[in-house]
């Protein structure tokens, strides 16, 4: 039922919120399943069978993080001078992580 133009008027409020709460949901796991299968293509990369190897890594080279806190405790005070020690040791691309997230 619409009134003059205006959104339709719900008789039972919980109805409403509970199809856009599952609508939100269902959309979340669609993100989600699409994030994964773009992380998968991005960190894997099929070869023939006949390889032994059938994977490899797409990553630029880089320092091995720690857990939790990254690559932070190997910047150090001066982190223009750590930037470019990386950068003679890993070339002009390199990957750093900067915490857990």
């Amino acid at each position: 039922l619409v009134l003059s133009g205006n959104l339709p008027v719900m008789d039972d409020p919980r109805v409403s919120v509970s199809s856009v709460t599952s609508a939100l949901c269902l959309f979340t796991v669609i993100l989600m399943a699409i994030r994964v299968q773009q992380k998968h293509r991005l960190f894997f990369h099929s070869h023939s069978d006949s390889q032994l190897d059938h994977t490899e890594f797409l990553y630029p080279p880089g320092p091995t993080p720690w857990p939790l806190v990254g690559n932070l405790l190997q910047m150090g005070d001066q982190m223009h001078l750590s930037l470019t020690r990386l950068r003679h040791q890993y070339g002009d691309v390199f990957k750093m992580r900067l915490g857990s997230l």
